[in-house]
């Protein structure tokens, strides 16, 4: 199965993939030894391109359905095997797909998968342990004794419909669990004995691998699930969240806080009688005394503005010893453009 992604070397080995993005890491990406030594054949945007470290957007949620899928797989597997199957999350890292397909181990049966309405593909491997152990416990076999492994032999029809079960109740748990997410159906498309003939997307593409252990009595083996970052992009938004119910850049308590703030919130309102466009010239004569004759009437409507956005419109009169204005428009959603000028 998939070896463990390696980051870029240090003084005392190497460090795990979830270790800080540290300056040996950044000189590595860039093609430069950690501590002064000799530059590396890749440097730059080539470096970047073909890094074996993979920096990667933390999905929490992701996390969350593996171990629901864990539950479920135990379940299932029991139902197919008819005795006590133990199913373990392994790990969940990311890696580059075409480092995926180099470290799969030969004979492995490979599920290309379709996820709908994602409109991509993923992969479900499965290690030759695995399969000879299902097979050999499914057919009456005993969980306690290691099945004989044939190297170069392919699978009967008989073995792979029995394999087919295992792999669509891995996709219907699979389904089951990405469903407090969003729903998805995970279709078997075909399978593939050679990685070659199992790409899904570019080779320097991002995928998320989780590794599951299997235990049937003394027999183990592992399985992967490998869905590319492409596809897991419908709903990146969901898995990123660090809870089921979180929302992201929403808090109700907050919102409800802000609103109440602004609405206590004091603002200017103008009252404009008229508008009207002047030579430069005249405005620079003005003077003390001088008669600014408006094209209007004495019952055209005074605007109230706030700011340049028009609020409603209403009538100047009088209200005691104050100038008053009588709405005479309902006062709507302002629209956050200024009315164009007479």
């Amino acid at each position: 199965m998939a070896n463990p992604v390696s980051t870029a070397p240090g003084e005392n080995g190497t460090a795990e993939q979830d270790a800080p993005f540290n300056q040996a890491s950044i000189d590595d990406f860039l093609g430069l030894s950690g501590f002064g030594g000799p530059v590396q054949s890749q440097s730059g945007i080539d470096a970047l391109v073909h890094a074996p470290t993979v920096p990667y957007e933390r999905i929490p949620m992701l996390e969350a359905v593996f171990d629901r899928l864990v539950k479920l797989l135990r379940i299932s597997a029991r139902k197919i095997t008819s005795d006590i199957v133990e199913v373990r999350l392994d790990r969940i890292t990311s890696l580059r797909f075409g480092q995926y397909l180099d470290s799969i181990s030969l004979p492995s049966l490979i599920g290309v998968t379709k996820a709908q309405p994602w409109n991509n593909f993923g992969l479900v491997t499965v290690d030759s342990s695995l399969v000879y152990a299902l097979i050999d416990v499914v057919f009456g076999g005993s969980a306690n004794l290691s099945p004989p492994v044939v190297e170069g032999r392919s699978f009967s029809s008989i073995e792979m419909n029995m394999l087919r079960r295992f792999f669509e109740a891995v996709l219907n748990d699979t389904k089951e669990a990405f469903s407090s997410i969003s729903p998805v159906d995970f279709v078997l498309d075909h399978f593939e004995t050679n990685p070659r003939f199992a790409s899904i997307t570019q080779p320097q593409n991002i995928v998320a691998l989780a590794t599951f252990k299997v235990e049937l009595g003394t027999l183990q083996g592992f399985f992967d699930i490998v869905l590319p970052f492409v596809t897991l992009e419908p709903i990146r938004e969901a898995l990123s969240l660090s809870y089921v119910g979180d929302r992201l850049g929403q808090d109700d308590v907050w919102q409800q806080h802000l609103v109440s703030e602004v609405s206590r919130s004091e603002v200017n309102l103008t009252a404009v009688l008229h508008e009207e466009m002047l030579p430069l010239g005249r405005v620079l004569n003005l003077a003390v005394g001088d008669t600014l004759i408006f094209d209007i009437g004495p019952d055209q409507p005074v605007e109230l503005r706030c700011g340049d956005v028009l609020v409603t419109r209403g009538r100047m009169g009088r209200a005691g010893s104050h100038v008053a204005v009588r709405l005479t428009q309902t006062v709507t959603n302002p629209q956050y453009e200024p009315e164009p000028h007479a």
